[in-house]
Parts: C-alpha cells; structure tokens; sequence
C-alpha cells in the first residue's frame, strides 16, 4: 500500500532518529571515500530480506523535517528506513548529527543505518 505522506518532525524524528550518530574518518586520508551505488548497497543485504518500495523526498522547512513521496506499508508499519528505501533531499537537512547536502540520495545499509549512494542505478 502507498499513500502521500507530509510529516512534520515530531512524527518523523522518531524515524529518522534512529540513525547512526557513529563517525568513521581515516586521520590519514583527506579524500573522502567514494559513495557507493544504490545497487552496491543492495548487495550487501541479508538475502531473504523483503525490500520496501518507498521512493521519497525529504527537506527542512524552518527546522522540521517533511517528507513526501510513496511509502510503502507492510506488517503494518510505514517503512522508510527500511532495505529498499530511496530518499532524495529537497534541502540540506540534519538530522542526529548527520548532515546530508540537497540532492543527497540516501537508502540503509545492511545494519539499516542511513548511507549516502552516489546513484540510483
């Protein structure tokens, strides 16, 4: 089941909170890593995990957090940080520490902490 959904952040944050705070760097490197594609992440995942379909924007409008877009339902639950999930920012947004630029193309990794793929391939 898809519906459009508009969330203000005192829905959404409970969602979006739930997001790695952990910051990896190599103090030897400046060059940041390469962002993976959409279709390598996929790789990565359990094999018998069920993928959402929800394709989604989010963006910050005066310090709360929308998001719109087709989510997909199943067990029940809204899933938007879920295997699958394709998340594009309208606007720079922060959420628990993380600051993703506008344009940002975001899914979960396979520990369905929130990652940035270079394409959506």
């Amino acid at each position: 089941m898809k519906i459009l959904l508009i969330i203000a952040s005192i829905i959404l944050i409970p969602i979006l909170a739930a997001c790695s705070t952990e910051e990896t760097s190599s103090p030897s490197s400046s060059i940041p890593a390469e962002k993976p594609t959409y279709s390598q992440v996929l790789q990565t995942y359990p094999n018998d995990v069920r993928l959402c379909r929800t394709v989604a924007t989010v963006e910050e409008v005066n310090g709360e957090i929308v998001i719109k877009g087709d989510i997909d339902i199943f067990d029940g639950k809204e899933r938007i940080r879920w295997y699958g999930t394709k998340v594009t920012t309208e606007t720079a947004v922060t959420f628990e520490g993380m600051s993703f630029p506008a344009g940002a193309m975001l899914t979960v990794d396979k520990d369905l902490n929130w990652i940035e793929v270079s394409s959506w391939d």
